[in-house]
């Protein structure tokens, strides 16, 4: 049985999420706009189509994330924390940026990201 699972998530900065999933290459919508589940349509400030998922991504303003890929079935749940990793990643480089830090970013053998940032002032 398919079900829409709600989740808090904390997508504050919209525009950057919109330069995340960009980058990734992701559709994405944004502005209040509604969007098709399995039990029904959801408004969404933010929506974005994941790899492999049947329906999109809610996002709300209030934080809350409303999703339906039936335990997997309908898309993978790496792909979602896979947007959450990036839109991290790309929030904290843009926050070194703008203090002047440098930064130098790697990839482990589980798939994380490991920022090192540089203060040479």
């Amino acid at each position: 049985m398919s079900h829409t699972a709600t989740v808090k998530m904390e997508f504050k900065n919209k525009e950057m999420l919109k330069e995340t999933c960009e980058r990734l290459g992701w559709s994405f919508r944004e502005g209040t706009h509604q969007v098709s589940l399995y039990q029904g349509r959801v408004t969404c400030d933010f929506s974005v189509q994941l790899p492999g998922w049947k329906y999109a991504v809610c996002i709300q303003n209030d934080g809350n994330i409303k999703f339906d890929n039936y335990n997997g079935s309908w898309g993978k749940a790496i792909e979602l924390e896979k947007l959450q990793d990036q839109y991290s990643r790309d929030v904290v480089i843009q926050r070194a940026m703008a203090e002047g830090y440098q930064f130098e970013e790697t990839v482990d053998e589980h798939g994380a990201i490991l920022l090192t940032l540089t203060d040479y002032s």
